[in-house]
């Protein structure tokens, strides 16, 4: 519905979801960013602080590549029944999500409301069905019920390292996706990394220069398959940006942060094509070498000022 008066457009969708599960999406930072937005766009976000008054800070990618920096402040947090936030910038706008129990779900209604009469006229051709593809999006997220997609761990392919660290989510994001954080900890000494980039969506560039103790050099270069922050960065050896195949040994890693009382279980998964290749990998120290890359990396980030 299209409100001229108040420059607001309304869209209700009835859910074959409790009110409960619905909150669950609109409350878990990984899920947001896989359902926010129209189709065929991405989410990199760089903060969220569900909290009423809280920022939150994202890159929205377009199909075509195209970046739009976005600033919202949540406004509203009602438990189970209204979710609300005011887009910091240009266009101005307040959007609100409320739920309704109905006897076979709930009912979700979606008003955004313009803060311009010429921003509201000029935006109606692209929000009206946008915000209907944002609500597909978000059904599919529920349809799902919010698990990962990956198949099943093989021992015979796979390592895995898991330790609970007294960090974060969002720290352990930091020190993942900022390549000058990247390159304090990321190899156990007295190796280094001279150099680091990171592009946090998909396609981008996963990349890194180590040097050893007699000079020694490699060069590893990669690209980034999946980027939810702060829960999850997935990134293979196996392509390089713009899809070139890479090396004959290749692997694909995923890193989940999965939130704990006392701070994060953090987790490691890395994919081989083979056994053999496993077998390699975990020759060359695997398990050792990764804990020690964690140490550096708790080590460094503790002695860090940390903002949510």
């Amino acid at each position: 519905m299209i409100d001229l008066a108040s420059r607001t457009l309304t869209t209700t969708r009835s859910l074959a979801f409790s009110a409960k599960e619905v909150w669950a999406a609109l409350m878990d930072p990984e899920r947001i960013a896989r359902w926010w937005g129209p189709a065929g766009f991405q989410n990199k976000v760089e903060s969220i602080d569900l909290r009423r008054g809280g920022d939150w800070r994202f890159v929205m990618l377009g199909p075509d590549g195209a970046r739009y920096p976005s600033h919202c402040r949540f406004t509203k947090l009602e438990q189970g029944a209204v979710w609300a936030l005011q887009h910091m910038g240009k266009p101005d706008f307040t959007l609100e999500l409320e739920l309704q129990p109905e006897p076979s779900g709930c009912r979700l209604t979606w008003r955004q409301a313009f803060g311009s009469q010429a921003e509201f006229e000029a935006m109606l051709p692209v929000v009206v069905p946008a915000n209907e593809q944002n609500l597909d999006r978000l059904q599919a997220e529920l349809e799902r019920g919010g698990k990962a997609e990956d198949a099943p761990s093989d021992p015979e392919l796979d390592l895995v390292f898991e330790r609970a660290v007294a960090l974060s989510p969002l720290q352990l994001w930091d020190a993942w996706t900022k390549p000058e954080l990247l390159c304090q900890w990321f190899c156990p000494k007295p190796w280094k990394v001279q150099r680091a980039e990171v592009d946090l969506w998909p396609g981008g560039r996963f990349n890194n220069l180590m040097q050893g103790p007699e000079g020694q050099q490699m060069d590893n270069k990669g690209m980034v398959l999946e980027a939810i922050a702060p829960r999850r960065l997935v990134w293979t050896s196996a392509l390089a940006p713009g899809l070139r195949p890479a090396k004959a040994m290749a692997m694909t890693v995923i890193i989940t942060f999965t939130p704990q009382e006392s701070g994060t279980l953090y987790r490691a998964r890395v994919l081989h094509k083979d056994a053999a290749d496993r077998k390699e990998h975990e020759s060359w120290g695997f398990h050792q070498g990764w804990g020690i890359a964690l140490d550096q990396l708790v080590e460094l980030m503790k002695g860090m000022p940390f903002k949510i």
